[in-house]
């Protein structure tokens, strides 16, 4: 499948996202999260796209990394519940 075919319909996406990625990621290409990120249809001040110096498991990750993300992802959802 080509790289055109699989991300046809991110333009689609109109929901907010957050998306976190690890930089040294070698089980999963980042590819389709840089992807989502460019071509959502989403307002841009509704679209996260985070990378962290770390492996593939990010909630894996050791301290104090591990912490960072998980703060990232409660301010976010926070920040979209009236909380922030």
């Amino acid at each position: 499948m080509s790289f055109f075919c699989r991300y046809a319909s991110l333009h689609e996406v109109r929901v907010p996202f957050l998306c976190l990625i690890a930089e040294e990621e070698y089980v999963v290409n980042n590819a389709g999260a840089h992807a989502l990120a460019q071509r959502a249809a989403t307002p841009v001040s509704q679209r996260s796209l985070i990378g962290y110096p770390a492996l593939h498991g990010l909630l894996c990750e050791p301290e104090p990394l591990r912490s960072q993300i998980e703060r990232t992802i409660v301010e976010w959802v926070g920040e979209r519940c009236g909380r922030g």
